[in-house]
């Protein structure tokens, strides 16, 4: 099977990195190859991050080549535009509609014009509530799981679900987890509405 190429992005502090880390074991419970490889790192709180995520058969290198991801999975837009270029106009972008001013950026763009960016570079685009998801669950810092949530729905067939929930379900004690789990199980429910 062809590779499927995914690009996590979004700013320190997010829970990028363990996004990455249950959707690879979710991959691999499942039997296929997973590599993944950050390459820039939470040198800051609120810095840059994004992470290359490889899932098939016989994969040889962790780096997704510019324009070959078939997904791009965002925290946070700006983030998004960023690394927009990993992209082609086949790419599927999932994205927190969440904007974070950079550090000393004297002016930042509206949610709205960085969504229409990025629409008009890909021909698939969905914007999810996921940090309002998160708050309303009491748990802020739960909207990787919502972002989590909607690509195990998309690659259901790659991943095993079981061990993606308790995973989840182990990240945080007592009503954290509960949240994320929740969270999880919000975002898997709330992408079908865009893909079934």
């Amino acid at each position: 099977m062809k590779a499927i190429n995914i690009i996590v992005v979004g700013v320190g502090g997010q829970g990028i990195l363990t996004l990455a880390s249950i959707l690879s074991e979710g991959a691999l419970a499942k039997g296929y190859e997973v590599l993944t490889a950050e390459t820039h790192g939470m040198s800051q709180r609120g810095g840059s991050v994004i992470v290359h995520v490889r899932i098939g058969k016989d994969i040889t290198a962790p780096l997704i080549p510019i324009g070959g991801a078939d997904y791009i999975l965002g925290l946070e837009l700006i983030e998004v535009i960023r690394y927009l270029h990993y992209g082609n106009r086949n790419t599927f972008v999932i994205a927190n509609d969440k904007v974070i001013a950079p550090p000393l950026a004297p002016k930042v763009p509206r949610a709205e014009e960085l969504k229409s960016i990025i629409e008009s570079r890909v021909n698939k685009a969905v914007f999810i509530p996921a940090s309002n998801i998160a708050l309303n669950l009491g748990v802020p810092q739960s909207a990787n799981m919502v972002i989590l949530g909607s690509i195990a729905r998309i690659l259901k067939d790659y991943v095993d679900l079981e061990v993606m929930k308790k995973l989840v379900g182990k990240v945080g004690r007592g009503k954290i987890a509960e949240a994320n789990l929740r969270a999880f199980e919000i975002g898997y429910t709330e992408i079908s509405k865009y893909v079934e």
